[in-house]
């Protein structure tokens, strides 16, 4: 069903994206009312993965349909890191255009939303995979509440987002406002309709970036 929804969904971004190029809140979080024990689970202690038994690197990410979930877990699967999902406490609307409006709201009033997962370890890792869908040219508001509520200073940042036709859109510069004492990487862009082929561009990038 979710890929099923991811299509239908993307389906609309295209038909919406031809009348505005702003508009792009298409990937993203997965219900939480339909996923709130998955959720209740894995937000408040990110699952150890044997590849990494250091536990030096963190995949966070916010996603919504799921297509920057995906990354995530191949991010994590390929470098052996470990997962947290960005969620906030009060779910956001499955209509697409209610998502829109809202997203456009948020970022218009520079929101905080009140995030619903709790990362208790954070002084474990040196290394935080950073993801998220491009909303309104921009990182979904819940990323900078992510941002805002935990001290980075000193860890390698290395941001990924999926995009409708925008790129990062400068979000990586954002990331380095917000968190001025970490180091900042170069970040990866996929778009939403290629992600089930994004494989090898992920394999490259990760080689780039922890070379």
């Amino acid at each position: 069903m979710k890929k099923l929804r991811g299509f239908l969904l993307m389906g609309l971004l295209v038909a919406l994206t031809a009348c505005s190029s702003n508009v792009e809140p298409q990937d993203s979080q997965s219900s939480q009312s339909e996923n709130a024990d998955e959720t209740t689970e894995s937000s408040s202690t990110p699952a150890a993965s044997s590849d990494n038994p250091a536990g030096s690197s963190l995949v966070a990410y916010f996603s919504y349909s799921g297509n920057t979930q995906q990354i995530a877990e191949s991010i994590a699967e390929k470098t052996g890191s470990e997962v947290f999902e960005i969620t906030t406490a009060e779910g956001y609307p499955e209509d697409y255009d209610s998502v829109v409006d809202l997203a456009q709201e948020e970022r218009n009033d520079q929101a905080r939303p009140e995030l619903g997962s709790e990362l208790t370890n954070l002084e474990e890792y040196d290394t935080i995979y950073l993801g998220y869908p491009i909303w309104w040219s921009d990182m979904p508001m819940a990323v900078y509440s992510f941002l805002d509520d935990y001290d980075l200073a000193g860890k390698r940042i290395v941001p990924f987002c999926t995009h409708g036709g925008s790129g990062l859109s400068s979000t990586d510069t954002a990331i380095a406002d917000e968190e001025p004492e970490a180091t900042v990487l170069e970040g990866l862009a996929l778009w939403d309709s290629a992600i089930d082929d994004a494989d090898a561009e992920i394999d490259e990038w990760l080689a780039a970036v922890n070379q």
